[in-house]
């Protein structure tokens, strides 16, 4: 149970990678196995695989190996001490250690503040998976995963409660994947199926070897002659669950190796392209029956406010229309500069004349008018000097 609830978490949260991890976070993943960093089928079964291990070296070290759990990290000089004290009475008698154990344990289990120690210990152990995963999760779906991690750490922490109160010592371990001791037939492999039919592979290099393991192995160990029955006279132990391990030639690993593998094939040059001709207009030659007709260079005046628009004439489509509205427009023209200049001079010089005569006329009238008034002036000074003798 506690097996198929990690391999279902691993593929149910992390089954696409949503950002790409950091290269500080790639640099401490295993180097045995290729990168996952990607969403291809071969890099999911990776990554699910290297979840599997995470959660399964954690639960081990933290929950399986002390000799009590909820000690916790606070207590390791303790949980050392009761190990030692455990190695030292197995090695004397295995019943004694057994009688001793399982009273210390049900005493630890039964106390006040059992429980919440217990829960303590839970949770950092949840907050250490996490931590470990974080940089994986997509952050919309963290508080999934750590509902799903809590499921996780409960089921370990009641089934192995009850492990440790057994009289013959359960243990379970997950040793390192170079580990010469371990039998190839205690570690088994997932079945991949059909997920990696047709997708192309890389030939396996070298003999099989174990590159990470997935799930630990849990096991009983014989019991002992003084305790067997009748049924248990050929007793050798018995094994609660495989482990599991991802080996050099699984499929997921040869495919991703492939699709790491740089590209033989040179690359496709692009095609040339011709550029395209310029294209040009042939210029229409000039229509010498109809010539166009010139612009008149007139000067343009202000329009007089006191001018009045004429009404427009009706439009031809004919040569000879077109000649007389031109016609006209020149005629308006005329007339509008004609209203709005002053009077030009004409060839005779008639205007020019006309304007000095009657300017030296002002003039002379101005000073007849002047001298008139002061002989009238001195006249009257010489009738007031006589009048005064």
């Amino acid at each position: 149970m506690l097996s198929k609830q990690i391999v279902d978490f691993s593929e149910e949260h992390f089954d696409s990678l949503p950002i790409s991890p950091s290269p500080e976070i790639l640099s401490k993943l295993p180097t045995d196995i290729p990168s996952f960093a990607a969403n291809t089928v071969a890099s999911r079964s990776l990554r699910v695989a290297w979840i599997q291990h995470t959660v399964s070296n954690t639960l081990c070290h933290r929950v399986f190996q002390p000799f009590l759990f909820s000690l916790g990290r606070r207590y390791d000089k303790a949980d050392a001490l009761f190990q030692t004290m455990s190695a030292e009475l197995r090695n004397k008698s295995t019943r004694k250690e057994a009688v001793w154990r399982q009273h210390t344990l049900y005493a630890a289990y039964t106390a006040s503040t059992a429980k919440k120690t217990t829960n303590a210990a839970a949770g950092a152990v949840v907050e250490e998976i996490v931590d470990l995963l974080r940089h994986l999760v997509d952050p919309r779906r963290l508080e999934l995963v750590y509902a799903a991690v809590r499921r996780i750490v409960k089921t370990a922490a009641e089934t192995w409660r009850y492990a440790r109160l057994e009289r013959e010592m359960i243990t379970a371990r997950m040793p390192a994947a170079g580990d010469e001791g371990e039998k190839v037939e205690d570690w088994g492999r997932h079945d991949y199926g059909s997920e990696f039919e047709g997708l192309p592979k890389v030939e396996p290099r070298g003999s099989c070897r174990a590159l990470l393991r997935l799930l630990p192995i849990i096991s009983r160990e014989a019991v002992h002659e003084s305790f067997r029955t009748e049924d248990e006279k050929n007793d050798r132990g018995c094994l609660y669950s495989h482990g599991i391990a991802l080996y050099s030639d699984c499929a997921p690993v040869l495919a991703r190796l492939h699709e790491l593998q740089p590209s033989t094939t040179s690359p496709t040059p692009a095609p040339k392209v011709k550029p395209a001709p310029i294209s040009v207009k042939p210029t229409k030659p000039a229509n010498k029956l109809n010539p166009p007709t010139p612009k008149l260079n007139t000067p343009t005046f202000p329009h007089s406010p006191t001018t009045t628009s004429r009404p427009s004439r009706p439009t031809s489509r004919s040569p000879a229309g077109s000649q007389d509205r031109t016609n006209a427009k020149a005629d308006d023209r005329k007339e509008r500069s004609a209203r709005a200049s002053p009077p030009k001079e004409d060839d005779g010089g008639k205007t020019l004349q006309a304007r000095t005569q009657t300017q030296k006329r002002s003039s002379s009238e101005f000073s007849t008018e002047s001298r008139s008034e002061g002989e009238s002036e001195g006249e009257d000074g010489g009738e007031q000097q006589r009048k005064s003798r």
